[in-house]
C-alpha cells in the first residue's frame, strides 16, 4: 500500500511539472519575398530618372536596388545567415522559452491558424541606407504581430526605435558602411540579429508575455 501511495504521488508531482512548462505556441511567417533586400541607391536614382524616362527611370532603380541586395544575399549566405533561426532563438530569449515558435508557410493551402494563436508575421528584412557618410547601411525589419484577440501591430525597424525617451531622434542604430556590407557577410548577420532582438524583445514584452497596449503602437487596420 505504501508502495503504491509513494508511485501515485510521484505521478501527480511530474504531471504537475510537466503541466507548469508547458510552452505556448506562437506562429511565425515570412511574406514574400522571403529574402534580404536593399533600399537606398537605386530607389533615389529611380526617382531622378522618372523626370525624363517615366517608369522605366524607376524600373531601372528598382535594379540597381536588386542588384545590390543580391550582393549582400551572396556574402551572408557565405557567412551562415539564417532569418529563422535569429526569429526562433530571439523568441526563446525573450519569453524565456515560455513560448514555442512554431513556422508557417503562408504559401500553402493548408497553413491556416486559428485566429486565437498568437503570430509574429516578418513582412520584410533586409538593409538600407541612412544617408550617413560612406552609404551608411542598417537592417531594415517590418514585422507585424497578432495578439490573437482581433488586434495586430506593426514595428518597423530602425524607424520605430532610433527615438531616445525624451522623443529626440538618435544616431545610435548600428550601420557599417555599403560596401563593406556587400563583401563581408558577417556584418549582415551582426545587424540583422541585432534587429530581430531588439523588435522581438518589444513584441514579446508588449503582446505575448504580459500583453500592455501603448498608444504609440501602429495599429495596422
Amino acid at each position: 500500500m505504501k508502495i503504491f501511495i509513494h508511485c501515485l504521488c510521484l505521478f501527480l508531482l511530474f504531471g504537475c511539472a510537466n503541466k507548469s512548462f508547458e510552452r505556448q505556441d506562437v506562429s511565425y511567417s515570412f511574406s514574400e519575398p522571403n529574402r534580404i533586400q536593399f533600399q537606398g541607391k537605386g530607389a533615389g536614382a529611380g526617382i531622378a530618372l522618372m523626370s525624363t524616362m517615366g517608369p522605366v527611370g524607376i524600373a531601372l532603380g528598382v535594379a540597381i536596388d536588386e542588384g545590390i541586395a543580391k550582393d549582400i544575399r551572396e556574402s551572408a549566405v557565405v557567412s551562415g545567415f539564417d532569418m529563422s533561426s535569429y526569429v526562433v532563438k530571439s523568441v526563446n530569449k525573450h519569453s524565456q522559452s515560455k513560448l514555442n515558435p512554431v513556422v508557417i508557410d503562408l504559401n500553402y493551402a493548408g497553413a491556416g491558424v486559428s485566429n486565437e494563436l498568437p503570430s509574429i508575421e516578418v513582412k520584410r528584412y533586409g538593409f538600407k541606407t541612412t544617408g550617413g557618410e560612406d552609404d551608411a547601411t542598417a537592417a531594415e525589419l517590418v514585422v507585424i504581430v497578432k495578439t490573437g484577440k482581433g488586434k495586430q501591430f506593426e514595428y518597423h525597424y530602425p524607424n520605430d526605435f532610433n527615438a531616445t525617451e525624451n522623443g529626440n531622434k538618435s544616431d545610435e542604430v548600428p550601420s557599417y558602411p555599403l560596401a563593406e556590407i556587400k563583401t563581408n557577410g558577417d556584418l549582415s548577420v551582426l545587424l540583422m540579429q541585432q534587429a530581430v532582438d531588439i523588435v522581438i524583445g518589444k513584441v514579446v514584452e508588449k503582446h505575448l508575455d504580459s500583453p500592455v497596449e501603448s498608444l504609440t503602437d501602429k495599429e495596422v487596420k
